[in-house]
């Protein structure tokens, strides 16, 4: 008898255990799946197409991972390199545990071409014998060999081979297979890129934040870091990551973490379209200049170049992150060598609503304003006012004053570091600090004392008065 009860308490134990009974079940039976693209070198510089929906297939049984009316548009020929393939995360989801033997693509029906050395994009339709509803087609890819989902990540690598594809009169006929290859584990291979969608949850602390993001194509998870740009979509200081934000994440998928490594977040971003690439031909009188695109998030571009317009209401952040003013944002707008633009595009033009400065490895400044205590050299600030990370009203943040920190009285006027040490001692703690993360520090470029009636964020819009702070 003994015996007997023990077996069948160990019975139970198992399908507890493994998911067989129970709320655990469902989540203890499904793996995860990760869906990327890759291209192919041809005779173009770019060759865009619009994905709608990705199914999984097991037998007659489709599990969609990737759903998204509008379409995701994907830019094939930036996917290939002469030094090997470039990977883009199209879906990741959780699926039940088991084989799969086949991946359909709903796609748009037409192709954007632009050829090298031709300033104009060339549209061509997909053949009309993989039409489905709605003006999309059908792409069915069988998967040789079948894909094994498990307890873990499952990688699933869709090879857009374009020399390979063949045209039926005037229509094209697509080729894509399965990459096998392992080269989808490194980092460096995967594209930086755009997602638009919600916050869902929120953990840790600056500057080390992550955030779930919740799109049309389900939810990932997002990493911020040191280096990541958190700022409001109007140059507002105080980004306040919270579940329901709107929000665009532009960051490069950690196929180790399983994670989106962003380098910004732009809280309240609303425009449909990002394009990223080199300006040209800036014309202050007007704001407008001319856009070689290389990286595209929405509207398909028609031509080469796209004509951007740059408003009075439109933000403009520098290499720093630092929201730029006046000569400032005229001279950095100038000399940009490479700038990302988000704004209401039709495709030939764009009247932008934020633009931001890219080149280098860029050394973000954050600035922080509020009480402090502690040394003058060392001090623990309460958060009243915050921009280039995500922060909460009354977080603490530790921060660390330079060798070579600027300092600033209440006026802005340049005062001396004994100055500063003295009228800290004598009870003026109200300072605003710009500087960058230093090992979990702010790291003080600048300090300037406030009066303790000054209303919180003045002095943010005050400090562009001061030379702006450089690397």
């Amino acid at each position: 008898m003994k015996l007997l009860i023990g077996l069948l308490l160990c019975a139970a134990w198992i399908l507890v255990g493994c998911g067989g009974s129970g709320e655990g079940g469902s989540v203890a039976s499904n793996g995860t799946v990760a869906v990327f693209a890759r291209g192919a070198e041809d005779t173009h510089d770019h060759v865009i197409v619009s994905l709608h929906r990705i199914d999984l297939m097991a037998g007659s049984n489709a599990t969609v991972v990737f759903d998204d009316p509008s379409g995701r548009t994907l830019d094939l020929r930036a996917l290939a390199s002469s030094d090997g393939p470039r990977f883009q995360l199209l879906a990741l989801a959780d699926v039940a545990r088991g084989q799969y033997d086949a991946v359909v693509l709903s796609l748009g029906k037409k192709v954007a071409a632009i050829a090298k050395d031709s300033p104009e994009a060339t549209e061509k339709a997909i053949d009309d014998s993989l039409d489905a509803e709605k003006g999309l087609v059908k792409l069915r890819v069988p998967l040789e060999g079948g894909l094994q989902v498990g307890a873990g990540r499952s990688d699933l690598v869709l090879h857009f081979d374009l020399p390979a594809w063949s045209s039926n009169q005037d229509k094209l006929l697509p080729a894509v297979k399965v990459d096998r290859s392992r080269e989808v584990a490194n980092r460096e291979r995967h594209v930086e890129q755009a997602f638009a969608g919600a916050v869902e949850s929120v953990s840790g602390n600056a500057p080390d934040t992550s955030f779930s993001l919740r799109m049309k194509a389900g939810s990932w998870k997002v990493r911020c870091g040191a280096s990541t740009l958190i700022a409001n979509a109007d140059g507002s200081p105080a980004p306040l990551l919270k579940p329901g934000a709107r929000v665009r994440v532009v960051g490069r998928f950690d196929p180790q973490g399983g994670q989106v490594l962003a380098s910004s977040v732009v809280l309240g971003e609303t425009a449909a379209s990002t394009l990223e690439g080199r300006p040209g031909r800036f014309d202050a009188a007007t704001g407008v200049f001319q856009l070689a695109w290389s990286a595209v998030l929405g509207a398909v571009p028609a031509s080469r170049e796209v004509e951007v317009t740059v408003g009075a209401g439109t933000v403009v952040r520098g290499l720093d992150g630092a929201v730029l003013q006046g000569s400032e944002r005229t001279e950095a707008l100038a000399a940009a060598e490479k700038l990302r633009a988000s704004g209401v595009f039709d495709g030939r033009k764009m009247a932008a609503t934020a633009i931001e400065v890219l080149g280098g490895e860029a050394v973000r400044q954050v600035s922080v304003e509020g009480g402090a205590k502690g040394k003058a050299s060392s001090l623990e600030l309460r958060l009243e006012a915050w921009d280039g990370f995500a922060g909460r009203p009354e977080d603490r943040v530790q921060v660390r004053l330079a060798e070579d920190c600027r300092f600033f009285d209440p006026a802005g006027n340049p005062i001396s570091r004994a100055q500063f040490e003295e009228a800290w001692q004598s009870g003026q703690t109200r300072l605003r600090v710009v500087g960058r993360w230093s090992g979990g520090a702010l790291l003080g470029s600048q300090a300037r004392l406030l009066p303790a009636s000054v209303q919180a964020g003045t002095a943010a819009k005050e400090e562009r008065s001061e030379p702006a702070p450089r690397r």
